[in-house]
């Protein structure tokens, strides 16, 4: 389960590639790729934690997909008029925070570890409806 985990992740981070060049488009293609990568996040996350041994790698891999998308959907959203750089600048801010504060975790640790808390899953989900409000504007 872990691999079809990860197999959905990296199809989020190649969402997240052309995610900005479909809104620029304009047209119905980038709420479908809204709705793929939202899908793809809520499901890789189920199959992962539900895999024997669900790896650390993936966990990374799904942070770093979710910031990815949530920057190509706050950046585009930006060029075309629809939001201030304010956006996704703050996306920046809390994505760096974040790093940080999983820096901070894992030092002297045997192993890297990913900062969690409810907030931050909050914040996270709210970064996506935005992402979801832009692209549907």
């Amino acid at each position: 389960m872990s691999a079809w985990a990860d197999a959905l992740t990296f199809g989020r981070l190649l969402t997240a590639l052309i995610f900005p060049w479909s809104v620029v488009r304009g047209g119905c293609f980038p709420l479908a790729l809204f709705a793929l990568a939202a899908a793809s996040d809520f499901i890789d996350g189920r199959l992962a934690r539900r895999a024997p041994n669900p790896t650390r790698h993936g966990a990374v891999l799904d942070t770093l997909a979710d910031v990815a998308f949530v920057l190509a959907g706050t950046v585009s959203s930006s060029v075309v008029g629809l939001t201030t750089w304010a956006v996704p600048a703050s996306i920046v801010l809390s994505a760096g925070s974040y790093a940080l504060a999983s820096v901070r975790l894992t030092a002297g640790a045997p192993q890297p570890e990913l900062a969690r808390s409810t907030v931050g899953h909050a914040a996270g989900v709210c970064n996506y409806v935005c992402v979801g409000v832009v692209t549907g504007a």
